[in-house]
């Protein structure tokens, strides 16, 4: 154990002081580390390799964690393919002395799932949200990266129109997290709410003004051709949403009559960014 543990704080040395970003030319438990610059198919990647060994390749690798699970030695990194729709996601390298270095992952996840470590096992835990479902994965040395469990979004019925002025609201899908809020916004979109959701669940963001909240996203990889539209007034405890599919017109709940002037002049300015799919 203290052969081990004298390692891992070599190996932790040998990291640069700000995270773990490649390039990298390090010894881990034996084996020769490195994270190199190549040219892929369409530009420069980061590519893992091992004792020499090319592992993986992506548009960023990062090695994040070291760690003896199970009696194997291990980095913990994670890679992405740029852009801004998915997150990075993990993987896991085993290094054990004298044997080929393992590869494992990376998860097949487009969110950034939380890590544990344990003395056993690694679990990578992505939480359920109301547009896509969770996961839980497994680690171990012997069995590799498996899905362990598939974990159902449901909104928290104790967090109502009260809970928004803690200002943790940030994209417009956050509003099904919230039990009242949920229902509410269910109500007003009937058969459309698997749709909404489905253009909901990619890039967006939203803005405080004053005690109501306005929100915008869009389909991923189909933004300027989706989009989803949330207000949310909190005095009044009123949800006014909009969406636009690929191809057709903008569609809104409550009814465009029904829609106060100052929110419909901002629904109507997000509107006009978007267009048909050719």
């Amino acid at each position: 154990m203290k052969t081990l543990l004298a390692s891992i704080a070599a190996v932790l040395a040998a990291f640069p002081a700000a995270a773990y970003i490649g390039p990298l030319d390090i010894t881990a438990f034996g084996h020769e580390v490195e994270v190199v610059m190549v040219q892929g198919r369409n530009g420069e990647v980061m590519e893992l390799r091992v004792d020499g060994q090319a592992l993986y390749s992506d548009v960023r690798v990062l090695i994040e964690q070291v760690a003896v699970v199970g009696g194997t030695p291990v980095l913990v990194g994670s890679a992405s393919a740029g852009g801004n729709v998915c997150a990075d996601s993990p993987f896991v390298v085993s290094l054990e002395p004298g044997k080929p270095a393992l590869f494992d992952g990376p998860v097949d996840d487009c969110t950034w799932p939380r890590t544990e470590i344990g003395d056993a096992e690694i679990r990578f835990i992505a939480e359920a949200h109301p547009t896509r479902p969770g996961h839980v994965w497994r680690w171990t040395p012997g069995g590799g990266i498996e899905t362990v469990e598939e974990l159902a979004a449901k909104p928290d019925p104790a967090r109502g129109w009260e809970a928004l002025r803690e200002h943790r609201i940030a994209h417009p899908s956050d509003i099904f997290t919230y039990g009242p809020l949920a229902e509410a916004a269910t109500a007003l979109l009937g058969d459309d709410r698997e749709t909404f959701l489905e253009i909901a669940g990619g890039p967006g963001s939203g803005t405080w003004h004053g005690e109501s909240w306005t929100g915008t996203s869009c389909q991923a990889h189909m933004c300027g051709w989706t989009g989803s539209f949330v207000h949310l007034d909190v005095p009044n405890r009123k949800i006014y949403l909009a969406w636009k599919r690929a191809q057709g017109s903008v569609e809104m709940r409550p009814a465009q009559g029904d829609w106060p002037k100052q929110v419909l002049s901002r629904e109507t300015d997000w509107a006009a960014t978007l267009s048909n799919l050719p």
